[in-house]
């Protein structure tokens, strides 16, 4: 469910917000989600005996420069005790952002280290394919082929030694 409440915070934040805007709050946001990784934080966050108001001018009291925009959302997600999504709106604002942006994450796995060389060519090669701009992250582990994940469009590229197996002996054995 904070899923659903946090993308509608962040599409209603980023649909009132300019470029230059946009820079100084996803500023403001990742040092108020920093603190959500402190228990005591929560703890005050959550607590009952804290007014809306004061936890709202706890988050806001270092941020001096903040514009009156994001201000004003600090405010309205105290209001209607939405202070502890911060970490989930500032991760559906990056999503929505890179949506807005053409830009996305992809994810490569591999058993063997993969050459920097190679990852470039893949990343350019999918970009210009997908007209997108690509960002790689790649992690090695137990996967036995090369499997290319963006999560944000849905798409899964596999490359995997058994499936190609499977498929050969198959194909083989329908021959038969």
């Amino acid at each position: 469910m904070s899923k659903i409440v946090a993308k509608k915070y962040a599409y209603s934040l980023y649909s009132v917000m300019n470029a230059t805007e946009a820079e100084d709050v996803f500023t403001y946001l990742r040092a108020i989600a920093s603190l959500f990784s402190d228990s005591k934080f929560q703890d005050v966050i959550k607590s009952p005996l804290i007014t809306k108001e004061e936890k709202a001018e706890l988050i806001l009291e270092n941020l001096t420069q903040a514009p009156e925009k994001f201000v004003n959302f600090i405010k309205l997600l105290a209001e209607w005790e939405r202070l502890q999504e911060v970490p989930e709106i500032l991760e559906e604002l990056d999503k929505e952002l890179a949506l807005r942006n053409n830009s996305y994450k992809a994810l490569v796995e591999s058993n063997k280290d993969l050459e920097a060389a190679k990852i470039q060519e893949l990343n350019s090669t999918l970009s210009k394919k997908l007209g997108i701009t690509l960002t790689t992250e790649v992690k090695n582990n137990g996967y036995d082929g090369v499997k290319v994940e963006i999560p944000d469009m849905g798409l899964r590229i596999d490359f995997s030694e058994t499936h190609i197996k499977n498929q050969m002996l198959s194909h083989i054995l329908k021959a038969i």
